[in-house]
């Protein structure tokens, strides 16, 4: 794909205690900002091939690729059809690595625009940046969630955006 928007940052925690959480598809409610519920929509858990449907945004993630301790990447859908408007196809990605007592963890939606060169453009004028910022509120908020243990209102992320 051709754009990615990618927040990195520590999380003070060890890379096991991170991925016991990370691997936890039913938790992304508690830093995922606008994400009310998760529903599993698949037998499977966890792994490739796990799918949930996330509310009230009506879209589905499946897992297309799975890396046992390090992170996975999914696949954003309606249903059994494409990607959300305005994306021709996009995917999210969850990544963690070992830092000492700390992790290294980083976010990021990879995605291409529909309408060619327009949405590209309309991606680089305005788009991208939008993009950028949830992105690192999502990265934002899961650390708060995981260091903490305390699910982020939009209060705390208010006040956690302040401080960074």
């Amino acid at each position: 794909m051709d754009n990615e928007a990618v927040y990195t940052f520590h999380i003070d925690m060890t890379r096991e205690k991170a991925w016991k959480k990370l691997r936890d598809f039913t938790l992304a409610p508690n830093y995922v900002p606008n994400v009310e519920s998760v529903e599993i929509t698949t037998d499977k858990t966890e792994g490739v091939g796990a799918s949930r449907h996330v509310s009230p945004t009506n879209i589905d993630e499946t897992i297309v690729e799975w890396q046992d301790g390090k992170g996975f990447t999914m696949r954003l859908h309606k249903g059994e059809g494409g990607p959300p408007f305005p994306f021709k196809d996009a995917g999210f990605q969850y990544k963690i690595e070992e830092d000492g007592s700390r992790t290294i963890c980083s976010v990021a939606l990879i995605y291409n625009m529909m309408f060619g060169t327009v949405g590209n453009i309309l991606n680089s004028l305005i788009l991208n940046r939008i993009i950028n910022g949830i992105v690192r509120d999502i990265g934002l908020s899961l650390k708060y969630f995981y260091e903490t243990g305390d699910p982020v209102t939009p209060k705390i992320l208010k006040q956690i955006k302040a401080k960074n």
